[in-house]
């Protein structure tokens, strides 16, 4: 059961890893995402800034799935019913995402 956890969790990691950085989502609120902390940056106008470094930090899908990670690994070690179907969610998302990409690609 442990192996299957582990690879349930893997899969929401990657779903999550990369639905801010480059999916729309319902109602465009991962892009409003992406284009308000664009915007903060440009108004800052300082590339090292704090805005600078969340507006990298939205749009690297390395760095969301670092985020990711820590979120579904907590859910996973936390063994709940609800923890469970966010990550069961997820995982079948995520196993989608990858046959999606892999479709595309042919």
């Amino acid at each position: 059961m442990a192996i299957l956890t582990f690879f349930m969790a893997i899969l929401a990691t990657y779903r999550l890893a990369n639905l801010l950085p480059e999916d729309d989502g319902p109602f465009f609120v991962f892009r409003r995402i992406r284009s308000f902390t664009a915007n903060k940056m440009m108004a800052e106008n300082d590339d090292l800034g704090f805005w600078a470094m969340v507006d990298e930090a939205v749009n690297c899908a390395y760095c969301c799935g670092l985020y990711a990670a820590i979120f579904v690994g907590g859910l996973a070690a936390w063994n709940n019913f609800y923890g469970n179907l966010f990550v069961l969610v997820f995982a079948i998302a995520g196993g989608q995402s990858i046959f999606q990409r892999w479709s595309d690609k042919r």
